[in-house]
Parts: structure tokens; sequence; C-alpha cells
């Protein structure tokens, strides 16, 4: 293993063909709340609230931590003046749990509002997208009904004009053609209102299709 590692020890006195940057802590903190800040530009507003109840959440639970870390390192002993001393004295071992207790049931309160609320909001979208679904689904189903309406004419136009014989082909023909003629019309008519957007961005009812 050491015979191998010779020459990668050689090249890198050399130095490397593809130089790889190195990041400082402080770069990968900066890039890391980048991304954490354009992850939450990118969320919906009840998305936002969620998150900056995450955010805080995390702000109660490092406070806990630090508050519980001085205490404890001031119970055992220290006598340096530290400026958490008079805290310390002031607080049992059982008021910093009964702290605890009342910091997560805090914690708990705001998450679970926060998750009632979206969850609120989010049947709210979810009945708007139902009925709009449905909406949708009557336009097109009506479409569909006019298209295989005028398919039917369509096959009916060709199985007429196989019919037509030389003797009659010059009456029959001009017949046919106002007939296709007239499909093809609908047709374009149809294509024009097919599920046409209002000023409000919705379809219409499917008895305007």
């Amino acid at each position: 293993m050491a015979a191998e590692s010779k020459p990668a020890l050689f090249l890198l006195k050399r130095g490397p063909r593809c130089p790889i940057p190195l990041t400082s802590p402080a770069q990968d903190l900066r890039e890391a709340i980048a991304k954490n800040e354009e992850l939450a530009a990118n969320l919906s507003e009840s998305d936002k609230s969620l998150h900056e109840a995450i955010k805080d959440v995390v702000v109660l639970s490092i406070n806990l931590n630090e508050i519980s870390k001085r205490l404890t390192f001031n119970n055992n002993g220290n006598k340096e003046g530290n400026r958490d001393q008079v805290v310390a004295s002031q607080i049992s071992p059982d008021e910093l749990v009964n702290l605890k207790k009342e910091i997560h049931a805090e914690v708990q309160t705001l998450v679970r509002t926060e998750v009632s609320q979206l969850k609120h909001d989010h049947a709210a979208e979810m009945g708007t997208m139902a009925s709009q679904a449905a909406h949708f689904e009557a336009s097109l189903s009506s479409a569909f009904c006019s298209r295989d309406f005028h398919n039917t004419r369509l096959n009916r136009i060709e199985g007429k004009l196989n019919e037509i014989n030389l003797l009659d082909f010059p009456a029959k023909i001009r017949g046919l053609e106002a007939e296709l003629k007239a499909v093809r019309d609908e047709l374009r008519e149809l294509k024009e209102k097919q599920l046409p957007k209002d000023a409000d961005g919705m379809c219409p009812s499917h008895t305007e299709a």
C-alpha cells in the first residue's frame, strides 16, 4: 500500500492537474444559508408560515439548550463571577425541568397551530381543485360528444361518396361538398370555442362549449 501511495504524493508535490477548490466552514455556512433562503423564497405563503414556525422552534431549542448548559455549569461550582451565577442560584433543577416542559408545550402549540392552518388551507384548495376538475370534465365531455357527432357525419359523407356513380355524380358531389363544408365550419367553430379561458382564467360551463 505504501508503494502505491508514492506516485500520488509525487503528483501532489507537482500540483494537481485539476485543482480542487477548498472551502472554509464560513463559506460552507454562507452557502447553506443562501440555499435555505432560496428554498424559503420558493415556498408558498402558507408554507412560509410553517417555515417561520420551524425557525422559531429551532431558536427556542437553541436557547433552551444554552440556558441548560449554563445553569448546569454554574450549579456545578463555578465561582468565577459568571453573569449567569445569579440566575443559576434562583432556578432549581425542578424549575429548569418545568421550564423545559413549558417551552416544549409552547413549541408544540405553535407547530400544531401552523399545521392545523395549513391542513385547513390545503383542504380548501383541494375542494376548489375538485370543483374545477368537475367543471373541466363536463366541458371535455361536451366537446367529445360534439366531436364524436361530427366524426359520424364525416363517416357518413365518406360512405355516400363511395356510393356515387357516374350518372348522378355532378349533383350528388355538390350536395356532399355543401355538407362537408358545413361540417368543416362547425368543427372550426368548435375548435375556437373549445375550453376557452375567461378573464379570470376559468373554463366556461360545458353549455358554452
